[in-house]
């Protein structure tokens, strides 16, 4: 095993240690949820709202989904707190061991650890961004979600005539939402917290790391946007978008050191490497394949019916016939376009 394979071992690991991480977390939150689904479902069966409409049951309306309001909120912001103490917690394990597993990979140490506090922890996670806004933000926004809806559904269920039993199950179809969108939210900053710690690690090593290489999952999961980023490669001190692209998405980036020759210079025990580090391999649904290959190309391997599953069979025939790339595919920010937009092209 190379190089390349074995440093692609290593943020694979790192990868798979941070989704057990993140299982374990998004089972805490849920948890979480679910004592406030328990709660809301408490006082809807207080409430005594199952009698005729009347100025009274109106009154309790409003004074459940006040109470409602001030459980949710505060609710929520017990999972914002605990959500960006684990996030930093995370981030500095999974950048310390990473750089801890690609010196193992070299066998020797070359890279430098990053010297965190609480302070740049915490700027870390209050600073990374969710489809454009901190983790934070999403949670309050999903509280204020919750908060809305349940009153909506319990003014709608009131008008209905509907009892008991039927209110609360709007209750937990709306705890079912909220938990769906609260586990997107626990997995997608996860990653970008972790990209983000990573790339401080690679920052610090600058002398080591020459540049940072988009990587997205060989499988028919990976949407259009994440495939046309596969093999995008940059400087590491150039200023470029990182993972993840979108809610659940599972794209890493793979740091790409400097020469042997360049190495050598630093670390003596590097010397008698050879200057051209072999590309190695990378994993895929069907098994490993050349470090080299990207989304594209793994896809032109593939049957035609599982291209036109993935792109579209409108856009795989004018893929397949070579009018189009898969970058072709997306826009200047990655979001995929229409075909009416292709065809506007």
């Amino acid at each position: 095993m190379n190089l390349a394979d074995l440093w692609h071992s290593a943020i694979l690991k790192n990868s798979l240690d941070l989704m057990r991480y993140e299982a374990g977390l998004r089972t805490e939150i849920l948890a979480m949820l679910t004592q406030i689904g328990r709660d809301l479902v408490g006082e809807l069966a207080q409430a005594g709202l199952d009698t005729p409409r009347t100025d009274w049951q109106r009154a309790r309306l409003r004074a459940l989904i006040e109470g409602v309001q001030k459980r949710v909120e505060t609710g929520y912001a017990d999972i914002a707190d605990h959500h960006a103490l684990n996030l930093a917690d995370a981030a500095e394990a999974s950048a310390n061991s990473l750089v801890v597993a690609l010196n193992d990979a070299v066998g020797v140490e070359l890279l430098q650890g990053v010297k965190w506090t609480p302070q740049t922890l915490k700027a870390l996670v209050d600073g990374t961004l969710v489809e454009g806004a901190p983790s934070a933000d999403w949670w309050a926004r999903q509280s204020v979600d919750l908060q809305e809806a349940f009153a909506d559904q319990m003014r709608q269920g009131i008008l209905r005539g509907e009892g008991i039993g039927p209110l609360t199950a709007r209750v937990r179809d709306l705890m079912g939402v909220s938990s769906r969108n609260a586990e997107a939210l626990v997995r997608t900053s996860a990653l970008a917290v972790n990209n983000a710690a990573q790339l401080a690690a690679y920052q610090e090593n600058a002398d080591i790391i020459d540049k940072l290489q988009w990587t997205a999952t060989l499988d028919p999961r990976t949407c259009v946007s994440c495939g046309a980023q596969d093999g995008a490669m940059w400087p590491l001190g150039e200023a470029h978008a990182l993972p993840p692209l979108h809610w659940n998405c599972r794209c890493v980036c793979v740091p790409i050191t400097k020469t042997w020759e360049q190495l050598a210079k630093r670390n003596k025990a590097l010397a008698a490497q050879s200057d051209e580090i072999d590309p190695g391999s990378r994993a895929s649904m069907g098994g490993p394949v050349s470090g080299d290959t990207t989304w594209e190309s793994w896809l032109g391997a593939q049957p035609k019916e599982v291209q036109a599953d993935i792109l579209g069979p409108a856009r795989q025939k004018l893929w397949d016939a070579g009018k189009l790339t898969i970058t072709d595919l997306v826009d200047q920010r990655g979001n995929a376009l229409t075909l009416a937009q292709l065809k506007s092209r």
